[in-house]
């Protein structure tokens, strides 16, 4: 998957559906776009659509909100890309600091096992790997399911399993999964992605997000986000107000 190419641009729009939250999308003052998760609200906005685009030369995406403004914005929900696959498990919804730069590809380690990811957190030598069995990806594709465990610190190696399509030996489908507990309040988050063919390039085409928070052990609240990228399109170029410059 290292090896793939990635789109120069890429335009798309992102249907997005919340249960157990509002979801909230705003342009702040300096003309980037974020994201929050209204916990003390348990209405979810259904089937909310965004034009995003995503360029390759800074691995930047932005996202045009519902007052009609574009903003740029780093995390992972606006980026199908098979980097914003690497980010989604480096770094979760949030995605990749302004201060970080995207982790160059690894190379195979000494004793010859392959690199199956972009980053740190994906490459087999941080990971126990069975064989799950037979799968299918989204698409019908008969594929093989393994199973990982990280050997140490899983919230920085929380693949838990990934699917490969036999026809293409590519990913379609990657589960990742975080877990943690402070005294008598812990959170679990799982996170789920397809991957799939579009016009040549390999692109998250839905994904789902369940967040559950747990008090003496016991889930008190569960939010779930469904999440799928469409009318995708790889223009020769982008209009220069998809991307405000920063101020």
């Amino acid at each position: 998957m290292r090896d793939l190419p990635q789109p120069k641009f890429a335009t798309y729009n992102v249907q997005l559906q919340v249960t157990g939250s509002d979801f909230i999308l705003t342009r702040q003052p300096n003309d980037k776009a974020e994201i929050r998760l209204n916990l003390s609200s348990r209405h979810g906005k259904s089937d909310v659509a965004f034009p995003a685009a995503y360029r390759k030369s800074d691995d930047l995406t932005s996202v045009k909100t519902l007052e009609g403004f574009w903003g740029t914005i780093r995390s992972p929900l606006f980026n199908p890309t098979w980097n914003g696959v690497a980010d989604w498990i480096r770094y979760g919804v949030n995605g990749r600091p302004d201060s970080a730069t995207a982790t160059p590809s690894p190379t195979p380690a000494a004793n010859g096992l392959p690199v199956i990811g972009a980053v740190r957190a994906m490459g087999v030598a941080f990971y126990d790997v069975s064989d799950a069995g037979t799968a299918t990806c989204a698409n019908g594709d008969s594929a093989h399911r393994v199973h990982l465990i990280a050997r140490n610190n899983p919230l920085d190696h929380p693949l838990t399993d990934a699917v490969i399509d036999e026809r293409t030996n590519r990913l379609c489908f990657v589960r990742f999964a975080m877990r943690q507990s402070v005294v008598a309040v812990g959170y679990t988050n799982t996170i789920e992605l397809n991957i799939a063919n579009v016009n040549g390039e390999s692109l998250i085409r839905t994904g789902t997000i369940q967040f559950t928070l747990r008090a003496m052990g016991f889930g008190v609240r569960r939010v779930t986000m469904t999440f799928a990228y469409d009318n995708v399109e790889f223009p020769a170029s982008l209009t220069a107000d998809m991307f405000p410059a920063p101020k």
